[in-house]
């Protein structure tokens, strides 16, 4: 199973790095989560919970991009890293479940479109 994580991942990076990649990192705590690139953090909106029943992460990024171009990046690159889209914007792979909600920029100040992941993990 690692193997094909690694593959997947392998897979991820030739792929968009070919077609001038759209991210350039990876969510905070996490392997395979890609960010888009320009997301920015929000200052003291990570958090991590670990303890013998699993994990539970929740980060609030930034971003100048259209709510429908955050939504399709994510739709087409978690797929190839093996996550599977069992909800609208929720993902799920082995133990892991990631959740996804988009607020749109006209809510707030900063007029950048708020992205919300939150990344539960179950104890095997």
């Amino acid at each position: 199973m690692r193997q094909c994580r690694q593959l997947c991942k392998f897979i991820f990076v030739l792929f968009f790095c070919a077609f001038d990649a759209f991210a350039d990192s990876f969510l905070e705590g996490t392997e395979d989560v890609p960010l888009m690139n320009g997301m920015q953090y929000s200052a003291d909106e990570t958090f991590s919970i670990d303890n013998e029943d699993g994990r539970l992460y929740f980060s609030k990024l930034f971003i100048d991009a259209k709510n429908s171009d955050i939504l399709t990046f994510y739709r087409q690159t978690l797929p190839q890293l093996g996550w599977q889209e069992t909800q609208d914007f929720t993902f799920e792979r082995e133990d892991e479940i990631l959740r996804i909600a988009v607020v749109d920029s006209e809510y707030h100040s900063n007029k950048k479109t708020t992205v919300i992941f939150e990344l539960i993990t179950k104890s095997k």
